[in-house]
């Protein structure tokens, strides 16, 4: 009798301890009709977490961002939270039916199984916790924008926010299309129709981004030179990838601007040595043949500050384990280029301050760490936490010296 006492209060101490852990609780149901019948019970939206066993950002935001506590406690008291592998037989169903085409996909749905948001990628914990508020917001979620477009709204405002909650909604080309046809010449040519080129046309072969091709100089004219170059970077990019089996496709790219693209085969020369040398960054050889190629490359190419920056904390992880200084110190030029062009994202400051460190310039490092902190401010936990320690890990070595 006394076993059996002893077993049920280490049970429910157990239960009681894991009930306590932080992050989402996510709902045992293995069945999608299942878990619209518990949302119209219990009155509540669902969150679907639209997963692969091989996605690698899946697996960071199951292990780095569902787990938080201010993930957990919004989740818990506003959805019903489920997971379902895509490649599973109830998974496929999911992703038929609401056409999941990457991973993870971040759906939000109602009890009706009608689409209230989506997202997809990976998102920091604030940045999910704010995906999670606008999912609840009948006046910002993509339910709100897609009534809308289907009441007859064309306005660059609802296309704009229906296609940046669905990018690859299936009827994203006619809607564009649609909404360019109504616009004369001189609305062609402003900033709000470039937002939306910019933002979701990438095909080169796009009667809109023709129009650009057309008339590069009076684009470049109202956004600038680099601007207009990186999107045309981008769509070659975007082709070659479509017509990879195409060899002489692709080369027909040259005849658009053979500058714009000889740099663009450097970019794909450049990420082929990044590969290589992150698949073995202990190789010498690849790190040579890396630092060469990334010297021809800045000049060159796209500068887009996200994707600078990016780059820059990759080689710089890939440095950590086999320290490369000239890698370093052409990463610093280009993270200093990121801060210079966005001296207030958090992201970029932070980037630099390792970069600088590593260096030796401890001074300086302690000075964008703490840039890196202010910026993200408190309620950015997971950076706050990370720019924090970071921060106190300079002042030592600091002190140390």
């Amino acid at each position: 009798m006394k076993k059996i006492i002893l077993l049920s209060i280490l049970t429910t101490l157990c239960y009681s301890l894991f009930s306590q852990e932080p992050g989402i609780k996510f709902s045992h149901d293995s069945i999608f009709t299942e878990l619209l019948i518990k949302s119209e019970k219990l009155n509540k939206p669902i969150f679907i977490d639209c997963y692969t066993k091989w996605c690698g950002p899946c697996k960071k935001m199951a292990k780095e961002v569902f787990t938080q506590k201010e993930v957990g406690d919004f989740y818990n008291e506003q959805f019903i939270n489920a997971k379902f592998d895509m490649e599973s037989k109830e998974g496929s169903i999911i992703r038929e039916k609401y056409k999941v085409e990457g991973f993870p996909t971040l759906l939000f749905l109602n009890s009706k199984g009608e689409m209230l948001h989506v997202s997809l990628g990976s998102r920091s914990a604030s940045d999910f916790v704010e995906l999670g508020k606008i999912a609840i917001d009948d006046t910002r979620n993509f339910k709100y924008y897609n009534d809308k477009i289907n009441k007859g709204d064309r306005s660059s405002e609802t296309i704009t926010q229906y296609l940046k909650a669905y990018p690859e909604a299936p009827n994203k080309a006619t809607l564009l299309n649609d909404y360019f046809k109504t616009l004369s010449k001189e609305q062609l040519i402003t900033q709000e129709s470039w937002n939306m080129i910019k933002s979701f046309i990438r095909d080169i072969e796009n009667p809109q981004f023709k129009y650009v091709l057309k008339h590069r100089q009076e684009f470049e004219d109202l956004v600038g030179k680099e601007e207009v170059s990186n999107k045309i970077l981008n769509g070659f990019g975007y082709y070659s990838y479509v017509h990879k089996d195409d060899p002489e496709k692709v080369e027909s790219l040259e005849k658009i601007d053979p500058e714009l693209y000889a740099a663009f085969q450097l970019q794909n020369n450049f990420y082929i040595a990044f590969a290589e040398c992150r698949r073995d960054n202990t190789n010498s050889e690849k790190w040579t043949t890396l630092i060469t190629l990334a010297k021809e490359y800045f000049p060159k190419a796209n500068k887009d500050p996200m994707n600078i920056n990016n780059l820059c904390w990759e080689i710089y992880k890939m440095q950590k384990e086999a320290p490369n200084k000239e890698a370093l110190n052409i990463i610093k030029e280009w993270s200093q280029y990121t801060c210079e062009k966005q001296p207030n994202n958090h992201f970029f400051n932070d980037t630099y301050a390792h970069i600088l460190f590593d260096l030796g310039n401890i001074d300086d490092a302690i000075k964008y760490e703490e840039k890196a902190l202010l910026i993200a401010g408190k309620d950015n936990t997971e950076q706050y936490e990370f720019y924090t320690n970071e921060l106190k890990r300079f002042q030592k070595a600091l002190n140390k010296n």
